[in-house]
């Protein structure tokens, strides 16, 4: 072996170690398998089970992040995942995988700019919500056109907010009068009456 061999192989060992092993996901905008972070659309499938797909609107392309931790009583604030459900937040969403652009739910009123919220998943007897999520009554009790159930997708510990307006109940007079966190994760049928339902 010769000395350029030597200098040659040392060469490369300092670049692997400024650069840190390969495979690994890197700051510098490498992905784990090495190349440039992985281009992804929240439908495409590209992103490892791990990660979710960071993208500005729900056509766009993003990239692909690692799913961040919930922590433990996230609070509530409603997100719209691009598969339609509503989601308890943003970072639950994408602790699950799914890309969820503009808070507020799913087919409602939000401060998102140009980006508008995907339209609601909605669900039946007959429609199921994707897995982990729910099926949260309408939010009507005349059946009023428009108003079918939507899916929401909240974390096994969430806690709705005791700070919350109150002003919903169920349409079967069941569970007093509630938040709409409340009425929504009660499964049933809702309506809003005033506040503090009087």
């Amino acid at each position: 072996m010769s000395w350029r061999h030597v200098v040659a192989g040392g060469a490369w060992i300092l670049v692997a170690a400024a650069c840190g092993s390969f495979g690994s996901s890197e700051s510098s905008g490498l992905g784990r398998d090495g190349v440039l972070e992985n281009v992804c659309t929240w439908s495409s499938g590209q992103c490892y089970d791990d990660e979710y797909c960071d993208a500005p609107d729900c056509t766009s392309q993003g990239v692909c992040k690692p799913r961040p931790e919930l922590k433990a009583g996230e609070p509530e604030n409603w997100a719209c995942g691009c598969d339609g459900v509503t989601y308890w937040s943003v970072a639950y969403a994408n602790s699950i995988g799914m890309t969820a652009p503009t808070v507020g739910q799913c087919g409602g009123q939000c401060s998102c700019g140009a980006v508008k919220p995907a339209a609601p998943r909605l669900c039946s007897s007959s429609s199921r919500c994707p897995n982990g999520t729910h099926c949260g009554g309408t939010s009507s009790c005349n059946g009023a056109s428009g108003t079918a159930a939507k899916c929401f997708g909240w974390p096994l510990n969430s806690v709705c907010s005791t700070t919350a307006l109150i002003g919903f109940k169920s349409c079967d007079g069941t569970g007093g009068c509630m938040t709409e966190c409340q009425a929504v994760k009660n499964g049933k049928s809702y309506s809003m009456t005033q506040i503090g339902c009087q």
